[in-house]
């Protein structure tokens, strides 16, 4: 194996620089972990160690469990992260409702720490006012399952949906909207 396979560089102004490791099946994430520069003492090189070192692990407790196989070299296939709240066939059968599984890596003192988080998420688009130009929000509210359990999380996102389509329809949004429209053409 490469020594920089699934591993990617992030360097964007926005956010710290990172080395970012994924999995990806099916064009579908199922296991990533940010690794920032700016946490470790040499920086760069240190952190594309411990990202090589979470990979390896990773790797081989994801190919144990059967969940991922490495890839042969074959072709490439490219990922696009869309919602599901985009199409009318997702689970909810609401638009702009949507579940989520998700997976994530914390650095205790012991190793690493994988944590699962299921919820259920609403979101919906605004368009606000700022500095003379109107931009167009995507917000999004979420529901956990552990807490609320899968059909009152499903029921909250659904109601918190409706709410924010309701305030989505007023005229001030409306007319916010056709003047995003007007100056995206």
């Amino acid at each position: 194996m490469d020594e920089m396979t699934y591993i990617t560089r992030m360097d964007y102004e926005k956010n710290s620089p990172s080395w970012w490791v994924r999995f990806i099946k099916d064009r579908k994430l199922i296991s990533h972990c940010l690794f920032y520069d700016n946490r470790y003492i040499d920086g760069k090189e240190e952190s594309l160690h411990y990202a090589q070192e979470w990979r390896d692990w990773e790797l081989k407790q994801l190919v144990d469990t059967g969940l991922f196989k490495p890839s042969t070299g074959g072709k490439r296939v490219p990922v696009y992260y869309e919602s599901d709240s985009s199409r009318i066939n997702n689970k909810s059968k609401v638009v702009g409702v949507y579940r989520s599984e998700c997976s994530y890596v914390i650095n205790t003192t012991r190793g690493f720490r994988t944590i699962h988080s299921l919820t259920w998420i609403a979101s919906w688009i605004e368009y606000k006012r700022i500095r003379r130009k109107v931009k167009r929000i995507i917000k999004r509210r979420s529901f956990s399952i552990r807490k609320w359990g899968e059909e009152e999380a499903r029921q909250l996102a659904i109601e918190a949906r409706q709410k924010a389509t309701y305030f989505m329809g007023n005229s001030i949004n409306i007319s916010l909207r056709n003047e995003y429209i007007i100056r995206k053409k």
